[in-house]
């Protein structure tokens, strides 16, 4: 695909040097300010120029209406242009400059770049190298200005146009020109073929006449052979009769076919009428009764109650209209529900953050309170141990010196106590040191029996902090069930609005399809009209042909009744019969030559015709697809530009009759529902529906050039300005998802937020790119 990357001027329209390296993949938005005049305002400040520069490059003429040696600048007797493409798949690149003079004919010159090495390329005129040019692109001049350089000078958005218009760029697209050649050339081989099989029908049909006669009059000149009642004068006389009856049946197929052929000028016509009716937004109620009093006198054939069907349709659209408004307020009241369910659990989950907060903090502090008074309890136990330890001890101590001192005696005459066993023990002493022991003791015993109550009591508040705890933790499970309660609330709403939504879609998809039947109940109805009408006038054809036929046999049978008249005066009877009977196997044998050219002619028509259905067949297939593609780019185009607007477009279909009836159908859909014709819609929706229809036919030009060839640009002048800044903003930067190389000049006012813009400013009669 070729890439217009750069393009440069010279005294060109207001510039005197214009200068631009295009940013590929996104959409430049140009604008303008013309300080000159600021009545003006954009009006006049060179922003089309950029655009003439590249249609004057590509193709040698602007893009306004007016002769090409315009373009030059005011003070300037000559103009150039220069395009610089690339091409990413092969890698070459190609460069088209242009000089335009005012007073002699304009040159221009192609070079092609490969491996970084120009060669130019030789064409014998300007016209033939415009005409390289677009062979290189891939793309024909029509293509080029309906899909990739559009101005309002020469745009016609495809809803709006014509059926012809329509059929025209979707032949364009599907390559049916190529089968409309065949078509026409089978037509050309049809057509004295025709002639032929209606110059043997009538020959046929006068030879017929005559073998009827002569086997006629044969007849009765056998049977009144011997009836010599009969005279001469009387058989002519009754042939003679014949004659005028014959006449008379002249007459009268002559009166037939021209009764005939105005009526086929009628059903011409109703055609018309027909069409015009068609192309029209008369609703389909009318239609039917318009369509029923144009057919009533051209045809007998009773038109389907289209009515019938459409009120069937209607009242199933109304029943599900009414299950439309039960799911609105189901959705509605579930919305509430929703809103309702999620602000109770952001309030439930703004108290639960609280409350995890203090849980928090409370925590720390129980589980430092806890720490410390573990560490007490240590403390304790291991003074516990080490009193036991101590009292043990001081136990054991007192029990052995209460055993000594209980083997104490005491002198009768000094008093003085000793033991026995040990002369040397004091006991004196030993009693002291059992009252320090004594008294030891029970300061080690209050000191346990202080420790202990200290354990008991650290373990008392432990368990106090170990239930507060604990009461913590049941608090937080309790929030944690509230606010899954509070989850389940909301799932359970957004699930109810799930199913509401499901069915809602469901019922606006059952409307959808029956509003698209009773849409195409309209086509359905033209399409059984004009098969009706081509029916009707096959008959009347088939009619016209039949008194030719008799015409012809009529007045061949009043040659042969002349001239057997003139044998019967100038002859005898068996005379007469043995002439007739000659001029009869004279006949006979004329038929069976003039049959074997006309089964020929039979077969060689019949051969064309079913190759004619064939090519017809193909041509509608193509078509179809290409309607069907277009419908459907069209729709994502639509989809990614933020649109709820949905194109239905029908194509070519094939009546009862067998041909194919040409007509496009447009329909636009919101939400399933057919929503009216193109012109109903606000500026912004036709914008947003046009740029799809736009970017879909420059998808499908691409589509069917070959490999390597394309263009990879679009360039709009002034179809945006119904559009708004935000409005511009938001749809071309939806194009930009698209990777779409663009450059849109608007009047509109500049969005600060949108990224590429374009200035162009108008300062002393000279513009000039303002970066600034």
């Amino acid at each position: 695909m070729w890439y217009l990357e750069h393009l440069s001027a010279r005294n060109i329209c207001s510039f005197r040097e214009l200068e631009y390296t295009l940013q590929q993949g996104v959409t430049t938005l140009i604008f303008g300010n013309n300080a000159d005049n600021e009545n003006q305002r954009s009006n006049g400040s060179g922003k089309s120029t950029l655009l003439e520069t590249i249609a004057v490059g590509l193709t040698g003429t602007p893009l306004r209406k007016v002769h090409t040696e315009e373009i030059i600048n005011d003070g300037a007797d000559e103009c150039t242009t220069r395009l610089s493409l690339s091409n990413r798949s092969t890698g070459e690149g190609f460069i088209i400059e242009r000089q335009i003079f005012r007073k002699r004919a304009s040159e221009v010159r192609c070079i092609s770049i490969r491996d970084g090495k120009e060669e130019r390329i030789a064409q014998a005129s300007v016209d033939a190298c415009n005409k390289y040019i677009l062979e290189r692109l891939g793309i024909t001049r029509d293509e080029l200005f309906c899909s990739f350089i559009l101005s309002r000078h020469r745009y016609q958005d495809f809803l709006s146009s014509s059926d012809k218009d329509k059929k025209e760029i979707i032949n364009r697209f599907s390559n049916a020109v190529l089968v409309d050649e065949a078509i026409a050339q089978v037509e050309a081989d049809l057509e004295p073929l025709r002639e032929r099989l209606k110059a043997a029908d009538l020959e046929m049909a006068g030879v017929e006449g005559r073998i009827e006669m002569l086997s006629e009059q044969i007849c009765n000149e056998e049977q009144c052979r011997d009836a010599k009642e009969r005279s001469r004068q009387q058989k002519i006389e009754s042939i003679r009769d014949t004659i005028a009856q014959k006449r008379t049946d002249i007459r009268i197929c002559s009166e037939q076919i021209a009764h005939l052929k105005a009526t086929a000028a009628k059903m011409d016509d109703v055609e018309k009428q027909l069409q015009v009716l068609e192309e029209s937004e008369t609703p389909l109620n009318v239609c039917m009764q318009r369509v029923s009093q144009l057919l009533a006198p051209v045809s007998s054939a009773h038109l389907t109650d289209w009515s019938k069907i459409v009120a069937v349709k209607n009242r199933e659209i109304d029943t599900m209209q009414a299950e439309i408004d039960k799911w609105t307020a189901i959705i509605a009241a579930t919305a509430q529900k929703i809103s309702r369910a999620q602000a109770d659990l952001l309030a439930l989950g703004e108290e639960y953050d609280i409350f995890k907060q203090q849980a928090s903090v409370q925590g720390e502090e129980l589980d430092t309170e806890m720490e410390t008074l573990k560490q007490r309890l240590a403390q304790a136990t291991t003074r516990i141990e080490e009193l036991t330890r101590n009292k043990r001890t001081l136990s054991a101590g007192i029990e052995t010196l209460n055993a000594k001192l209980a083997g104490t005696i005491a002198c009768p005459k000094c008093g003085h106590e000793f033991l026995v066993a040990d002369e040397h023990f004091d006991v004196a002493e030993a009693q002291t040191e059992l009252e320090h022991r004594k008294e030891a003791f029970e300061e080690v015993k209050g000191d346990l029996l202080d420790n202990e109550l200290e354990t008991e009591k650290v373990g008392m508040m432990i368990t106090q902090v170990r239930n507060e705890s604990r009461s913590l933790e049941t608090l937080g499970a309790q929030w944690q069930d509230r606010m899954a309660k509070g989850e389940r609330a909301v799932q359970a709403a957004e699930y109810e609005m799930e199913g509401a939504r499901f069915n809602m879609k469901r019922t606006q998809d059952y409307v959808a399809a029956r509003t698209r039947e009773i849409e195409d109940i309209h086509r359905s109805l033209f399409d059984e009209a004009f098969d009706l009408l081509d029916a009707a006038r096959r008959t009347n054809e088939r009619s016209v042909a039949e008194h030719k036929e008799r015409t012809r046999a009529s007045e061949s049978a009043i040659e042969t009744l002349t001239q057997t008249i003139a044998e019967m005066e100038h002859s005898m009877g068996s005379e007469l019969i043995a002439s007739l009977k000659e001029s009869l196997k004279a006949c006979r044998k004329k038929s069976g030559q003039i049959m074997q050219v006309k089964t020929a002619y039979d077969m060689q028509f019949k051969t064309l015709q079913t190759q004619q259905q064939l090519f017809v067949q193909f041509k509608s297939y193509l078509a179809n697809t290409k309607i069907d593609a277009l419908s459907s780019m069209m729709n994502s185009i639509l989809s990614d530009l933020g649109s709820d607007i949905r194109v239905n477009m029908s194509g070519y279909t094939m009546l009862k009759s067998g041909a194919i009836r040409e007509k496009i159908s447009v329909s636009l859909i919101r939400d399933g529902i057919d929503c009216g014709s193109f012109g109903k819609f606000s500026e912004g929706e036709k914008m947003r529906v046009n740029l799809s229809s736009i970017i879909a036919m420059q998808r499908l030009v691409n589509g069917n050039c070959d490999e390597g060839q394309g263009l990879d640009l679009l360039v709009i002048d002034e179809l945006g300005d119904s559009l708004d800044e935000t409005g511009l903003a938001s749809t071309f930067a939806a194009i930009n998802n698209l990777g779409l190389t663009a450059l849109v000049v608007s009047h509109g006012l500049t969005n600060e937020g949108y990224p590429y813009k374009l200035h162009i400013l108008k300062e002393n009669g000279e513009s000039r790119i303002d970066n600034g």
